[in-house]
């Protein structure tokens, strides 16, 4: 019901970068604000673009943080820790850890000030959320790197 009235399909390039990935030896999750329903949309849209590899063998469950799980929602300190201890339990470092995100108020600075790498996906001009566009000149703030095709990621990884 929910993703008829929200429309739910995947990113031009989804399957296949996130299939390039992990054939590449990259362990990966999602840390985000999520409904209990969320991993279940994502199976269904992932599924018709990908017959090769499942979902959960591309997107490890282990290094999945979804907000409905922990109470919390980003910028939240709190739910960013809770997924660097995920990553940490496989000895990757927060540093380590690239962090895709077209939120830059929710997602990029709080990923930045926590540790990670980051990447800020613009796509398309109604995904982008740039709150203060004073934050892309702030070192401190600013992305590693702007894409605009998630196909750019194995680029920035050297894959």
């Amino acid at each position: 019901f929910h993703s008829c009235l929200q429309g739910v399909s995947p990113t031009p390039q989804l399957t296949q970068t996130l299939t390039r990935l992990h054939q590449a030896g990259f362990k990966q999750g999602i840390l985000g604000d999520g409904q209990v329903f969320t991993l279940i949309q994502l199976q269904r849209a992932w599924s018709p673009s990908s017959q090769q590899v499942a979902l959960q063998t591309v997107l490890l469950p282990s290094l999945s943080t979804f907000s409905y799980e922990a109470g919390l929602r980003l910028p939240s300190p709190s739910l960013i820790a809770r997924s660097i201890k995920q990553f940490a339990k496989l000895g990757i470092g927060p540093d380590e850890i690239l962090f895709v995100s077209s939120r830059m108020d929710f997602g990029i600075v709080a990923a930045k000030r926590a540790g990670m790498s980051t990447a800020l996906y613009a796509e398309d001009q109604w995904g982008l959320q740039i709150e203060d566009p004073a934050q892309l000149k702030n070192s401190e703030l600013k992305p590693r790197r702007l894409i605009t095709k998630l196909k750019q990621i194995p680029e920035l990884l050297e894959v």
